[in-house]
């Protein structure tokens, strides 16, 4: 092996990832305020730095070699849209045949069939969707090949597509105050300051870590995290992505091992884990003069979601003990989705229309995932009555977020204060929890259901007069209880209400 370079000269390793191995447990060590553990806990941290450099070392020539390959290409995403395409009425009908078997084979289990008509329904489900996605894969290869083949613009969409030559900078559009000499730093700077505004005091969470305990982790939660990683995913600002992280745990299972036991331990998430890689990108069709048309993307660094994983792995164990999410909730969670959300709602109007008027209202929250206010989730915590280790790493992958726009001639920050950090692993199952306080309202009158942050409400009444008023107050306490999460609906109300008609009701119900 290559000897590892001095303390003085180039680390193989980028700085950031030095400053992690070393947070954890030095932050935990000032808490206790143990001189004794300070000095074990430093032996510690220096043993798995110098683990982490001789680990490191043979790879620095990799590094080196394939450094290219970890900066994003920021696609001309639109403009290539337009000339390379695979879809064809071959998928499209493929595509449906497997909807219309997954709809009967949850259709079979959701009434109660037989066994065997549920599992060879289901059989014929899997078996429709394994074909879909072969016949989907080769079709996009043979798309690729023939475009590729007859592309004769030498230095085009795929040149630049290939060799990064393409920038998404050209086509952000907005323009600050109109004025024609805004720079590309200006117009970052518009579109940084309206999706991280700057902290308020309402967002300031006031909230003292107290180490709690956790089971410690063992290799083979890390090995099941580890090979269900997908190499193909971005990285973040230290740009080492997941097959790198792969081939060291490969290389040393118990250097990762005790990294991760280090910050479960001392209920900590290291700061520079935490700082995200954002670009924008132009929505299809939409006005690029406006900011609301760009998509925000957020790339975390990869070992951070390796954690993130771990940790969620602990705090799903302890939702399903304690029945923690509402059974309502049919987003970011194992075994349900959109159409049985959909299916669900319909049964449900197919049992009460009978007895019943009935009144559909969807509300739609605005920026629901962008402005998630963090002081009122960890009060939600303590209502659930959260234990230490969870709030406590929550609260530190959490504090002190920055998201950063790096390009080749700028670098623009901002502090993260509110909201689901974006691209996170975690972030789903925190939301669920910050919307439960809506969906706890459901009762026989009032039913309430959530995929994600839409929700639909389901309202009955015996009269017409009566359906009205039950609406007029439901939407009166539900527009109340979003305002003590701090969320708001869209302009307009954000409220789409669809009564349902008599004749609705016997079409409805006719066998």
């Amino acid at each position: 092996m290559t000897p590892c370079r001095s303390n003085n000269s180039t680390s193989p390793l980028p700085s950031p990832l030095h400053s992690c191995l070393a947070e954890a447990p030095m932050q935990s060590v000032i808490w206790a305020g143990e001189a004794e553990q300070v000095q074990v806990q430093e032996e510690k941290v220096f043993s798995l730095s110098m683990n982490f450099k001789l680990l490191m070392c043979p790879l620095r020539n990799l590094e080196n070699t394939t450094e290219g390959c970890f900066q994003n290409s920021e696609k001309e995403t639109e403009k290539f849209a337009k000339k390379f395409s695979f879809w064809n009425e071959y998928l499209r009908i493929s595509r449906n045949k497997v909807n219309r078997l997954f709809k009967t084979y949850i259709k079979h289990k959701t009434e109660g069939s037989i066994l065997e008509i549920i599992q060879s329904s289901g059989n014929a489900y899997r078996k429709e969707r394994a074909i879909y996605k072969k016949l989907l894969l080769s079709t996009k290869r043979k798309a690729w090949e023939s475009f590729c083949l007859n592309h004769n613009e030498r230095f085009g969409s795929l040149f630049n597509l290939v060799f990064n030559r393409g920038s998404s900078e050209n086509f952000i559009g907005v323009n600050p105050n109109n004025d024609p000499n805004n720079t590309i730093e200006d117009k970052i700077n518009y579109l940084m300051d309206n999706f991280f505004p700057s902290p308020s005091s309402e967002d300031n969470l006031d909230y003292t870590p107290i180490i709690g305990h956790v089971e410690p982790m063992v290799l083979e939660d890390i090995e099941m995290v580890i090979n269900a990683l997908k190499g193909e995913k971005a990285p973040g600002l230290d740009r080492i992505d997941f097959r790198m992280w792969r081939a060291v745990f490969i290389h040393d299972k118990v250097f990762i091992l005790d990294l991760i036991n280090i910050c479960f331990k001392f209920n900590y998430f290291p700061e520079h884990l935490r700082n995200a890689k954002v670009f924008f990108l132009l929505k299809d069709g939409k006005d690029p003069g406006l900011y609301t048309s760009y998509r925000l993307v957020c790339l975390l660094p990869t070992l951070g979601k390796i954690i993130e994983r771990l940790f969620l792995l602990q705090l799903n164990k302890w939702f399903d003990r304690n029945n923690i999410t509402h059974h309502n909730q049919y987003g970011f969670r194992k075994g349900k989705s959109c159409d049985l959300a959909i299916h669900d709602l319909i049964e449900t109007i197919k049992i009460r229309m009978p007895s019943e008027h009935l009144a559909l209202v969807s509300l739609d929250i605005k920026s629901a995932f962008g402005t998630m206010n963090w002081p009122v989730l960890f009060k939600a915590f303590e209502s659930y009555g959260f234990p230490a280790f969870f709030k406590n790493f929550i609260y530190f992958y959490l504090k002190n977020r920055r998201v950063f726009y790096t390009n080749d001639v700028l670098e623009i920050s901002r502090p993260c204060s509110k909201g689901c950090p974006q691209g996170s692993v975690i972030s789903p199952a925190i939301w669920n929890i910050y919307i439960n306080s809506i969906l706890i309202n459901d009762r026989p009158d009032l039913h309430i259901q959530a995929f994600a942050d839409d929700l639909v409400l389901l309202i009955g009444g015996r009269t017409a007069r009566e359906l009205e008023n039950k609406t007029n107050l439901i939407l009166a306490a539900i527009s109340d209880k979003l305002e003590d999460l701090e969320l708001k609906l869209l302009p307009g109300g954000g409220v789409q209400e669809h009564r349902l008609p008599k004749v609705f009701k016997k079409e409805f119900c006719s066998p």
